[in-house]
């Protein structure tokens, strides 16, 4: 780790903005929320994932974010091999960033959102056979990839997904002229941060409002509206919008989602995981019933419907797990939509609307 600058008063975190390659203000708004919860020593921390074709700066904006609370002479690393190596990183850096990822491996996600929320990670001590070596580490972790890489749903729920536009030739900039820049700014924009964090803590107390998911970052970000020069509940409109974004993601990244979706479309329903299965399965592709993602009881459907049931809902259809009538052992999985048929057929995400795809393009 390395130190540091000392804070300056009288910095503004606009003079951050122009070295952030960004799509949007409500992605600038997400970064600064990001910065904020960084600096605090406890979370929970939203993960920050940079998404975007080549030639988009993804790992720059990562370093500069990394630099500016953490500064360490490792910023960006690559996935880690295994929970020893994870639980190494944690214990040397504050903020923790995986560059060009192509994979999420189910080990690496679960470990994610328990640093992302808080959570103990243990592991058995190097050459012994009983002895065990626990950490409990709350960490701010970025993200990035080409592909969205948190498709599974409880780390997409804790991450902020910024989509990063490519950036034309004639706007491209070296790196040495941009972290030159920083430096000289550094310790204006970590002056201003720190201004932000104060206005936040002083404002969280009579801060109430109808808490999302990540309800302590949302609350933070939101007592942090005047700091940020935004109104009362443009962090929330942008956090959701995300959250939005983030379900399209959802359905994109799998297919039994994609057609979870389309059977929740044909109107209200009920039927046992077993027969869920069965429907659903003869909608779709022999490509796509033969992948490794696809489910093959009536277990693995109901925990494939349990995962999804957030962004159903965030799609407009309820789902609830049942007893079935007449004393019958089975539970009964109900779709209902939440708003008109007619409205839903016009504002499904545009993977619904089409095919099936054969193939997962989020997590492995």
């Amino acid at each position: 780790m390395y130190a540091l600058p000392e804070p300056e008063r009288g910095g503004s975190l606009e003079e951050l903005r122009p070295l952030l390659n960004l799509a949007s203000e409500d992605d600038w708004l997400l970064v600064r929320a990001w910065l904020l919860a960084a600096i605090c020593p406890m979370g929970p921390y939203p993960l920050l994932g940079i998404h975007g074709e080549q030639g988009g700066a993804k790992s720059t904006l990562a370093e500069i974010l990394h630099l500016l609370v953490d500064p360490n002479a490792g910023l960006l690393r690559a996935e880690p091999s295994g929970l020893r190596d994870l639980m190494i990183t944690a214990l040397n850096s504050w903020v923790i960033a995986f560059d060009n990822l192509s994979k999420m491996p189910d080990w690496l996600s679960n470990a994610l959102c328990r640093m992302s929320t808080g959570g103990a990670i243990g592991t058995r001590e190097l050459y012994t056979n009983s002895d065990e070596v626990l950490i409990h580490a709350w960490r701010p972790v970025i993200l990035t990839g080409i592909q969205e890489l948190a498709g599974e749903t409880d780390l997409l729920e804790r991450t902020i997904v910024l989509q990063i536009p490519h950036i034309p030739r004639h706007r491209r900039r070296t790196r040495e002229a941009i972290f030159a820049e920083l430096a000289r700014a550094h310790p204006r924009i970590l002056g201003a941060l720190l201004d932000v964090a104060v206005e936040a803590r002083r404002n969280l107390e009579h801060t109430h409002v109808e808490l999302p998911r990540m309800a302590d970052f949302a609350r933070l970000a939101t007592a942090a509206e005047p700091a940020f020069g935004v109104p009362r509940g443009a962090f929330l409109r942008v956090y959701e919008a995300n959250g939005a974004a983030k379900s399209e993601l959802a359905f994109e990244a799998s297919p039994i989602a994609t057609a979870l979706l389309r059977h929740a479309r044909r109107g209200p329903s009920q039927a046992t995981a077993g027969d869920l299965l069965a429907e659903i399965s003869e909608r779709v592709s022999e490509a796509v019933r033969k992948s490794r993602s696809w489910p093959t009881t009536g277990r693995a459907m109901a925990a494939q419907v349990r995962k999804m049931m957030p962004h159903l809902r965030a799609a407009g259809h309820d789902v609830t797990f049942e007893r079935a009538p007449g004393g019958m052992r089975e539970r009964l999985i109900r779709f209902e939509p939440r708003v008109p048929f007619e409205e839903l057929t016009m504002e499904m995400p545009f993977e619904a609307r089409g095919s099936v795809r054969s193939e997962n393009k989020g997590a492995s």
